[in-house]
């Protein structure tokens, strides 16, 4: 049987210290991993990705998910 339910827990002390935009962007990136994406490299210059891991992805512009983000979705389903 498939599963239906995904849970995600978050750090209530790691998130106490981010902004709105920053909770935003690693909900995205926890998300993407229910959708099951893995961390990548990328950097703002290039192409952004909300699944890099670290707070670098926080610097770059726009709101996720960003174009390289929705492309490794839709290459899933």
């Amino acid at each position: 049987m498939a599963q239906t339910t995904i849970e995600i827990d978050f750090n209530d002390r790691t998130m106490a210290g981010l902004t709105t935009r920053q909770k935003w962007i690693v909900a995205a990136h926890e998300w993407g991993h229910a959708y099951g994406l893995g961390h990548v490299s990328m950097s703002c210059a290039g192409r952004p990705s909300v699944m890099e891991q670290g707070g670098s992805k926080f610097g770059c512009p726009g709101t996720p998910p960003w174009a390289d983000d929705v492309a490794a979705v839709d290459d899933i389903y």
